[in-house]
């Protein structure tokens, strides 16, 4: 049985926003854009936030079913992950276009992965229909929020 974990939201650590990179003798100075650092904040900010509303969600007929916990557990992993690859990103200090995209399809991987994780009984019942669809929707409204 999995117990839930707390977000990791509270972590308020300042990034730097100026990259120096030297190459041979000279200083090249990469300014990580204000807005692609706040964008990918942002998102792990909202990210955390998703984990508790489907814990929520799952919690509402007051009882979590076994296979309402693996689906939990499968996206607290993934969200994990994400949180470290965006949190690795911008730590580079560099954020490109392919870093981005990387956020955006590992996103999809989540909701896939979810997906997989409530097909393996090859049933999904109305519960597990219920997250899987929170969780689609979320992704789907935070990359609207984006455009």
């Amino acid at each position: 049985m999995i117990t839930r974990r707390s977000s990791s939201r509270g972590n308020n650590s300042a990034y730097p926003l100026i990259s120096i990179k030297i190459y041979q003798s000279s200083a090249v100075c990469y300014c990580m854009s204000e807005d692609r650092y706040a964008y990918i904040k942002d998102r792990i900010d909202h990210i955390s936030d998703v984990l508790d509303e489907l814990w929520n969600l799952a919690e509402k007929d007051e009882m979590v079913s076994p296979d309402e916990q693996e689906i939990l557990e499968n996206i607290q992993n993934s969200i994990e992950s994400y949180q470290r690859l965006a949190s690795k990103i911008i730590e580079d200090h560099d954020i490109s276009d392919d870093d981005l995209e990387k956020l955006y399809v590992f996103e999809k991987q989540i909701v896939q992965s979810a997906s997989s994780e409530a097909l393996k009984d090859g049933y999904i019942s109305g519960e597990e229909g219920d997250l899987l669809q929170y969780l689609l929707d979320f992704f789907t409204d935070l990359n609207e929020e984006k455009e």
